[in-house]
């Protein structure tokens, strides 16, 4: 038994020469390790902190009949994208259709009716459409994303498909997902879309006690 670790400890438990046991040993070490970890300053974030004392509350967004979608695509995945809209430009039809860059322009075209275009995904039309979707007009996401190339604006890509996720809107990142998507049932109604009650963390507290942004 090293020593070192033997004299750090005050276990109970010994074996038949008076050293510590290694199970004694063991959770000596643990129960010590756990104490550390407790005693070090924010080693709890708030979330955590906070989660420890009231569960995560939901409130309600109605989605409309009319659904707010957004089509996105990378250059690679144009095509794709644009046989998709032509195959089901019916169904596109009654709800409100936004789209990036190029892919809007050849959209319009195409199926023949408004889509309100934003500026290309490298430009800023990525994060264009994430802030619509944090004030709620946009409510749907199709978004055919390369997964073979490097983008030069990756960190927009990331930023957006997070905010599809905090702001619990259907996302469809391929042709497959986006064929249950558009055919369920749920597209033809109204729908409760359910997200966390984000006001305690506006109003939380920062380690000085400060609000936080």
């Amino acid at each position: 038994m090293p020593h070192g670790l033997s004299t750090r400890l005050t276990c109970k438990a010994t074996g038949s020469e008076g050293w510590p046991s290694l199970a004694a040993v063991l959770r000596c070490e643990v129960k010590r390790r756990v104490r550390r970890f407790e005693s070090w300053p924010g080693s709890h974030p708030p979330s955590w902190r906070k989660d420890q004392r009231s569960h995560m509350t939901y409130k309600k967004i109605v989605m409309q009949h009319d659904k707010n979608i957004a089509l996105v695509a990378h250059d690679n995945k144009k095509r794709d994208l644009v046989e998709w809209a032509k195959y089901n430009r019916d169904l596109l039809a009654h709800h409100k259709v936004y789209a990036t860059g190029t892919t809007g322009e050849i959209l319009e075209r195409e199926l023949g009716f408004k889509i309100t275009r934003f500026q290309s995904g490298p430009l800023g039309g990525d994060q264009q459409i994430g802030a619509k979707i944090v004030a709620d007009e946009i409510n749907f996401l199709i978004f055919f994303w390369d997964p073979l190339e490097p983008m030069p604006h990756d960190p927009d890509v990331k930023a957006l498909l997070r905010m599809a996720v905090v702001w619990n809107i259907p996302i469809a990142c391929n042709r497959a997902s986006a064929d249950f998507m558009i055919s369920s049932p749920l597209m033809d109604g109204k729908y409760d879309r359910l997200i966390p009650d984000y006001e305690g963390y506006r109003t939380r507290k920062t380690d000085r006690g400060e609000g936080a942004g």
